[in-house]
């Protein structure tokens, strides 16, 4: 393992929505085109992100759901333009990436994820990229494929919910760091 400077930390875990990237305009852009192209009369949920469980509570039609859900798919591609990188996330990984393992933890589907990564030239970062799409704890998930103690990773996280689930895998509150972007 190599050597780290930041206080025993062997291993960095990071998210990708919301914490390496922001990426909020480009799912609700392609969402709207989804929704106008399949169900025109269906009114665009007010929230901050749409998501398929979003569409699902406003679409009473589960065949229509998954039409929108499928076609959202398609646009992704079309709005890399309106994401957006964490720079100060991005610049502290490449520093430490000579030190320390860098891994990505995302519950997105790989195709997105590598659609945004190479977008972003960002690819060759990370030492391995988990997709925990149906995973429930991707960090207990992504501890017990590395084989590490909790206790020497630093996790970088956006959602609450996720931060609990690294937490119940043993990784100390103090090696996680909440990204608002």
């Amino acid at each position: 393992m190599r050597r780290s400077i930041l206080n025993g930390i062997e291993v960095v875990l990071t998210d990708l929505d919301g914490t390496l990237c922001d990426t909020d305009e480009a799912n609700n852009l392609a969402y709207k085109q989804a929704i106008g192209y399949c169900a025109p009369h269906l009114q665009t949920p007010l929230v901050k992100r749409i998501t398929k469980e979003v569409v699902d509570k406003h679409c009473e039609d589960e065949v229509l759901a998954e039409k929108i859900q499928q076609e959202k798919i398609e646009y992704n591609s079309r709005f890399l333009d309106h994401t957006y990188i964490n720079e100060d996330l991005m610049n502290f990984l490449i520093s430490n990436k000579n030190t320390t393992k860098v891994y990505l933890v995302t519950k997105a589907s790989p195709e997105r994820v590598i659609q945004l990564l190479d977008h972003h030239n960002c690819t060759k970062l990370f030492d391995e990229i988990f997709f925990c799409k149906d995973i429930h704890n991707k960090y207990q998930y992504a501890l017990n494929e590395i084989n590490v103690c909790p206790k020497k990773v630093l996790v970088f996280e956006d959602d609450e919910n996720e931060i609990l689930h690294a937490n119940e895998a043993g990784i100390p509150n103090k090696n996680i760091t909440k990204i608002s972007l």
